[in-house]
């Protein structure tokens, strides 16, 4: 899977695939969008900006006790991309 210039080693089922690939094209379109807007801003910010992005539009949508679930489990997605990234 590419993500932001990362090709990230995940494994998913074939099920879940069509998902992966759209949340995969979601994140590269903002990542383009904040690129044009900001061309001289790291690439590391960039990622970080398109991605708060995102969980912020996904927060503004989920119900406040899922919004406390969804933060709670947040640190499995940081410690991968610490890990990998």
């Amino acid at each position: 899977m590419s993500v932001a210039g990362y090709s990230l080693p995940v494994t998913i089922l074939l099920s879940e695939e069509k998902f992966y690939n759209d949340a995969a094209k979601l994140l590269n379109k903002k990542v383009k969008d904040y690129e044009k807007e900001y061309s001289k801003t790291p690439p590391a910010k960039i990622l970080a900006m398109a991605a708060y992005d995102i969980i912020v539009c996904l927060m503004r949508y989920c119900n406040p006790l899922e919004a406390a679930d969804l933060a709670q489990n947040f640190g499995s997605f940081n410690e991968f991309t610490e890990n990998n990234l």
